[in-house]
């Protein structure tokens, strides 16, 4: 049963290639059914939920995509287009997929090929209302998983979720990450439990990486410097099969987990856009070239005075006030 007292648990799996990530959710993913969870599986092109029993899977695709799923025999290019096997959804946006998820299914989403930025999201990061690579639509689910209305459980399950939350981002992907940040944190008493796995946690923003409640530790895993295991480095000996999980603050222990069925065939994922061209243009100036803009035209002082009405309508965050701020001064001083 779940404890709505304590809140979900944000766990991530590290482990080598081939340690056992994508089972080990797998099992997650069942756990939570059983909990009568709504779980939630991110879709990748080549992926473990195929494995799935077709009449627990759910898939959800854009409108504007084509989606097929190849059967191939182990060995061979003989491939065998199994669509028919599943409930394929077709979806305009994250309202629509929220009113059929449902306890009892596995429900594999496929973000469009590619997307735009909720309004919401638009507003606090003051990025551009373009076409974005897939990946970012997750940003707009994490935002909204955060601030939805709903008391169900989810269980959200991501493999090699450094695609979404990388390190060493820049630009609106920086910002944005900063929204996945305190999404997580709302997450706990939102009853979101999230499971997410990679190889080595370097290749996760750092800002994310902290928000992780639990860590589970596969063969081959790098444990992060701030975990409280005294020998870090006996994840070299685990066996496959074979973890240690560790809840920050409250300890560590080992634990086991099987495989799950093999029947000789592996499974490949095509996505193809069908929908308009990417608007690679942008439609609108930023709030930093319409301020930078204004200070050519009118001066610094005209552009500050325009900056500091928007910070009161709290319309810029901090954060961004500070960095246009600062470009104007370096204008002023005639660095730029």
């Amino acid at each position: 049963m779940r404890d709505y007292n304590e809140g979900a648990l944000q766990a991530l799996v590290l482990g080598a290639k081939g340690s056992g990530k994508s089972t080990l959710l797998a099992h997650l993913a069942y756990a939570g059914l059983e909990n009568g969870d709504i779980v939630i599986w991110r879709g990748r092109s080549r992926d473990f939920w195929p494995r799935f029993e077709p009449e627990l899977v759910k898939v959800f695709v854009h409108e504007h995509d084509d989606l097929s799923i190849w059967k191939i025999k182990h060995g061979t290019n003989q491939k065998q287009k199994i669509n028919d096997n599943y409930e394929i959804i077709r979806y305009k946006n994250l309202n629509e997929i929220m009113k059929q998820l449902e306890p009892g299914f596995i429900h594999v989403l496929y973000e469009p090929t590619w997307t735009t930025l909720d309004d919401e999201l638009l507003a606090i990061t003051n990025l551009e209302d373009i076409d974005y690579p897939g990946t970012f639509w997750w940003y707009n689910a994490f935002h909204f998983l955060a601030k939805r209305v709903d008391a169900r459980w989810i269980s959200l399950i991501i493999d090699e979720v450094d695609d979404i939350v990388p390190s060493g981002t820049s630009g609106p992907q920086w910002r944005l990450i900063e929204v996945i940040q305190h999404s997580l944190s709302e997450f706990r008493e939102k009853y979101v439990s999230l499971y997410g796995s990679t190889h080595d946690p370097g290749h996760i923003d750092f800002r994310v990486l902290r928000k992780f409640s639990a860590f589970i530790y596969l063969k081959g895993s790098i444990v992060p410097k701030f975990s409280m295991m005294k020998y870090k480095t006996s994840t070299v000996g685990l066996k496959k099969g074979r973890g240690t999980i560790e809840i920050l603050g409250e300890g560590y222990g080992g634990f086991t987990f099987t495989d799950i069925r093999r029947d000789g065939y592996s499974y490949a994922i095509e996505k193809v856009w069908k929908g308009p061209a990417p608007r690679r243009m942008l439609k609108k100036k930023g709030l930093m070239q319409e301020i930078l803009e204004l200070a050519k035209e009118a001066g610094s002082m005209k552009a500050l005075e325009k900056l500091n009405e928007i910070r009161e309508k709290g319309e810029v965050s901090e954060r961004h006030y500070h960095r246009i701020k600062s470009k104007l001064r370096l204008l002023q001083e005639g660095g730029m």
